[in-house]
């Protein structure tokens, strides 16, 4: 099975991309933007890299040709950024383009990677998980934001 891994260059992605090869049963592309150092990946038995970004639809539609699988685990991840947008046009904007991508390609499964930080800050005394209520407008994490917004459009495309 052919699967596409996004975000191959950072930490989850890049795990994934390891042990996706170790056992032989998935022909793995990952998409890369240019400025990426693929050192970590690029000697992986079976993992062809393909140039592209969560921005570029054009770009995501011919990573995904092929492709029966998906796994996004691109995000941009960062304390700060100069201009907050960045956020929302990876992790928000870049999430939705690769899910249009996806159907438009055909793709059957797809895997998206969230982030604990997308998860509400539950009541004293409790632990957060997926049903906790998302109650973070308040601070001042574009990260944490776009995030949870991009996994509710997850959750959306699930239902289709």
């Amino acid at each position: 099975m052919k699967v596409l891994i996004t975000g191959a260059t950072g930490f989850v992605g890049g795990v994934l991309a390891r042990e996706l090869t170790k056992d032989g049963k998935y022909e793995i592309r990952a998409l890369v933007r240019k400025e990426s150092n693929i050192s970590t990946i690029q000697r992986l038995d079976g993992l062809e890299v393909t140039f592209g970004d969560l921005r570029d639809k054009e770009s995501l539609k011919k990573a995904l040709r092929g492709c029966r699988g998906l796994y996004q685990a691109a995000a941009h991840n960062a304390l700060w950024a100069r201009d907050s947008r960045i956020f929302y046009d990876v992790n928000v904007r870049g999430t939705q383009n690769i899910l249009d991508a996806a159907l438009e390609e055909g793709v059957e499964k797809v895997v998206y990677t969230s982030s604990i930080r997308a998860l509400g800050i539950p009541q004293k005394g409790t632990l957060a998980n997926e049903e906790t209520e998302f109650n973070c407008w308040h601070i001042k994490d574009h990260y944490m934001k776009s995030k949870y917004v991009a996994e509710q459009l997850c959750l959306k495309m699930a239902e289709k």
